[in-house]
């Protein structure tokens, strides 16, 4: 029962999240179903006046009544089946119209959710804390917007094609009511009685969708994880590992859906076997209790068609149970990225001006004893370049992200210009700041684009400018495509310190307040690293530069030390001469 119930939840809840977005739009696909619907029955109906025209004309008063309203009495038989023609031809070009229409509406819906949900992700992902995206596996958000996004389009095009199925059916039925109400009663006791292997099918469908769910992000896992450390995996023949675990995965997928096949074409050979039995008995029972042979052939016609309905129905209801649970995941994810998008005030803007002091005001992150900071007290200044050093583990990728207001203190304040930096200003404090990482990140595009990431268009001379203050414009100028020149998927067209080059540039593209660079520089040979602190000096007096070092030379251009261990702050030294940070 709680499957069921699960089941159930993760249909009802693509539903009712689909009908929320598409809205109005809904309520016509569904009229244009119901339309389509009807007028397929009508143009099946008319096969029973055909029907009488070459069994027995007399007999099926039905037939009667409709030649005697439009015709005159005593009508030949031509005129007779020219009409039920023409009314054929009639009712066949305004559904093929309409279903057109229909088509066309539901196509729409689906793209337009699809890309509402993949923008949705997206801009929760940009709204989110930081916190909540550094303790989420990486995997679980690249499956969400690729393999879990697509199983969602696909359980949106089922829906909506089990949708037309339905009204087609329920329209069937209705017209073989008319037609002949033994045959429809008979057709509710053959669905009632095969409703319950369905349900079983449609537990088990749910269930494959969420075991594929779950392999699926292992499987995203370690791709991602031999593709991050692809050249160490090489270089120590670790690949192995690596695909061995990937086959054992996609080997217990793989077997999972071969049952499932077997299940269900073992359901649709009983679905194909009843379907006949059911005819045969139909036709058995309607000319047993007398029904007129044109109607009753006319109803098995109709059956035939609500036979074909009824099964595409089944396929589409298990698909949809299967893709399904990929919208339960999205949502979730939705849930776990929590937004710290707030409005700024126009007064809280001006009270935080330009950047004049940052203080950490007994700052602790982190639990005890895993203190990541601990009790931490400094006042950083305008204008400085402060080098944060300390052993590896000693907090000082912790206070650079503090700085940043991507983590939130467990106890104490951060304050900027003495306004606290708390989650209504984190997102304005952070349009002053460039963070620049040793894992610098490139796009597989052209030079500008990577220069220009996240800014607004900036003229050629001004990056220029930037690419000299790195040292990188004579690099760029010699690819004979200068700022068009493509870096190669992350930037392997250029060495590791030339990368971290270019990031710096763009991050001084960005006028930022304040400069953070964690080990952003490592790659960079000493003298270039201080001709380029040199020449942003020069060019940014007031830039307040923090960067985490472990090399003497690049602490040495550095007129402030802090230094780190497991958390605590236990040095604070303002440097007179390079000589004194050589220890």
């Amino acid at each position: 029962m709680g499957e069921d119930k699960r089941s159930q939840r993760e249909v009802v809840g693509l539903a009712r999240d689909f009908v929320k977005f598409g809205g109005r739009r809904v309520g016509a696909a569904v009229l244009l179903m119901i339309i389509g619907g009807l007028l397929e029955s009508v143009s099946l109906a008319l096969l029973a006046p055909l029907f009488a025209l070459f069994t027995d004309p007399h007999r099926d008063g039905l037939a009667n009544r409709l030649f005697n309203l439009v015709l005159p009495p005593n009508s030949s038989m031509s005129s007779k089946l020219g009409l039920v023609l023409f009314l054929f031809v009639i009712v066949m070009i305004v559904r093929t119209l309409v279903i057109m229409v229909r088509d066309r509406t539901n196509a729409r819906l689906q793209m337009d959710f699809g890309e509402h949900l993949q923008v949705r992700m997206m801009r929760a992902l940009g709204a989110a804390r930081w916190q909540d995206i550094e303790n989420m596996k990486h995997a679980r958000i690249t499956q969400a917007l690729g393999g879990s996004l697509s199983r969602v389009t696909t359980a949106n095009t089922l829906m909506l094609q089990a949708a037309v199925q339905l009204t087609m059916l329920i329209a069937q039925w209705l017209m073989v009511l008319l037609l002949a109400p033994a045959v429809a009663l008979i057709f509710v006791v053959i669905v009632a009685v095969g409703a319950y292997p369905l349900i079983r099918a449609l537990k088990g469908s749910s269930a494959l969708g969420r075991e594929m769910s779950s392999g699926g992000l292992t499987l995203v896992h370690t791709t991602s994880q031999l593709l991050g450390g692809l050249k160490l995996s090489f270089a120590q023949n670790m690949q192995p590992a690596f695909v061995h675990e990937y086959a054992r995965v996609a080997r217990e997928l793989k077997n999972r859906r071969y049952a499932y096949s077997k299940g269900q074409s073992s359901m649709r050979a009983g679905l194909t076997m009843g379907a006949a039995i059911a005819g045969a008995l139909l036709l058995f029972v309607g000319f047993t209790v007398g029904i007129p042979i044109a109607r009753l052939l006319a109803s098995f016609a109709i059956f035939a068609r609500m036979n074909s309905a009824t099964v595409l129905l089944i396929q589409c209801s298990n698909q949809l149970a299967n893709n399904a649970p990929a919208h339960g995941e999205i949502m979730g994810l939705l849930d776990d990225l929590k937004s710290e998008r707030l409005n700024v005030s126009e007064g809280l803007k001006a009270s935080l001006g330009p950047m004049k002091s940052l203080e950490f005001d007994d700052v602790s992150v982190g639990h005890a004893p895993d203190w990541r900071l601990k009790d931490v007290s400094v006042v950083l200044h305008r204008g400085e370049t402060i080098g944060i050093a300390g052993p590896s583990g000693a907090g000082k990728t912790t206070f650079l992200d503090s700085t940043a207001g991507l983590v939130v203190p467990n106890s104490g304040t951060i304050r900027v210009n003495r306004t606290p930096l708390d989650s209504s200003v984190a997102n304005l404090w952070r349009d002053r700041i460039s963070y620049v990482t040793q894992e610098c990140f490139l796009f597989n595009e052209s030079i500008r684009r990577n220069l220009t990431w996240g800014s607004k268009e900036t003229p050629d001379e001004i990056l220029w400018e930037a690419l000299a203050i790195v040292r990188m414009d004579a690099v760029i100028g010699k690819t004979g495509d200068g700022l068009d020149t493509e870096v190669s998927e992350r930037g392997i067209r250029f060495s590791g310190g030339e990368r971290q080059r270019i990031a710096l540039a763009r991050a001084i593209l960005r006028q930022p307040q304040i400069l953070i660079l964690d080990e952003a520089t490592n790659a960079i040979d000493i003298d270039t690293e201080a001709a380029i602190f040199q020449r942003l000096s020069a060019a940014r007096p007031d830039l307040t530069i923090i960067v985490v070092a472990h090399r003497p030379s690049t602490l040495a251009v550095c007129d402030r030390i802090i230094r780190l261990e497991e958390g605590r702050l236990v040095e604070d030294l303002r440097i007179e001469a390079p000589e004194a940070v050589a220890r």
